[in-house]
């Protein structure tokens, strides 16, 4: 509208977000999860994760209700967190690899 008011909700097109429950693009997505984006198509294939949205060409959307529930129903992550070493501890170096069937040069 020219004075810059919003639509009434009667006159928003069918599969529009509204102010309650807007879509998340997948950058939002991976920000309100912390996963990645790879992560979340491998759980979507998984069948563990809310699939988005098809909107108008080709744009998919999740919407916020939807990833809150998911995240309501996921286990807390108690102590899946890896230790933090210990302050001024040294890191571990990474193991060392060797090509297979190639000697060792002397």
């Amino acid at each position: 509208m020219p004075d810059g008011s919003t639509f009434p909700m009667e006159a928003l097109p069918v599969g529009t977000s509204t102010a309650s429950d807007p879509f998340l693009r997948i950058r939002d997505v991976q920000v309100d999860t912390g996963l990645s984006r790879s992560a979340i198509y491998r759980r979507m294939a998984a069948g563990t994760f809310p699939r988005p949205q098809q909107l108008a060409g080709g744009v998919v959307r999740w919407r916020r209700s939807k990833i809150d529930a998911w995240k309501e129903a996921q286990p807390e992550a108690g102590g899946a967190m890896p230790p933090v070493p210990a302050q001024g501890a040294a890191p571990e170096p990474p193991p060392t690899r060797r090509r297979p069937g190639r000697p060792r040069a002397s």
